[in-house]
């Protein structure tokens, strides 16, 4: 209840700050409450998309596909569903990995290098997402209209295998 599924592998939850502390809200708190919880996400969602803001954004040239990483304090994932607020996003939507709480990694698809793209961005992810504190997700999203899709990823002996769908591939045609 104080938990809800976000993207496949990525759980959300409900927190409170006071000052510079968060407390993520716990089950007990919430307990006969659940009429409330509706309301209480649509509220904290809301709050998010009016006040949380990167504060930095940097455009990274990686191996010729422009990378963008989105920093911000410890509710910097939090934003995705609002990406279009943040950058310019076309109808294609981006590319969205999540590694740790404060990092988005984020590649706008405007052109037909969508392979390349996740290619680029999964050992990224993965390194950040091993070696970070607060780890969220070691995966690539397909971000459209503030919704995840997963990019299938299997990490093997002799390298890294992805599986974008065929909608996705789609759109690496359609854009070029």
């Amino acid at each position: 209840m104080s938990e809800q599924p976000f993207a496949q592998g990525v759980l959300q939850a409900l927190v409170v700050r006071g000052g510079k502390a968060l407390r993520r809200l716990s089950v007990a708190e919430v307990v006969g409450f659940e009429w409330y919880i509706e309301s209480t996400w649509a509220s904290a969602w809301a709050q998010t998309r009016v006040l949380e803001r990167p504060a930095e954004i940097n455009a990274i040239d990686a191996n010729g596909v422009e990378i963008i990483h989105l920093f911000n304090g410890p509710l910097g994932a939090s934003f995705v569903p609002y990406l279009a607020d943040v950058l310019p996003i076309c109808e294609e939507g981006a590319l969205v990995s999540m590694p740790i709480e404060h990092s988005m990694i984020v590649h706008p698809i405007e052109g037909g290098e969508i392979v390349q793209a996740v290619q680029t961005m999964i050992p990224i992810t993965r390194q950040l997402h091993r070696n970070g504190a607060q780890s969220l997700s070691a995966h690539v999203y397909w971000w459209r209209d503030g919704q995840l899709t997963l990019v299938p990823t299997y990490f093997a002996r002799n390298g890294i295998e992805f599986y974008p769908s065929a909608e996705l591939i789609d759109q690496s045609d359609d854009s070029s």
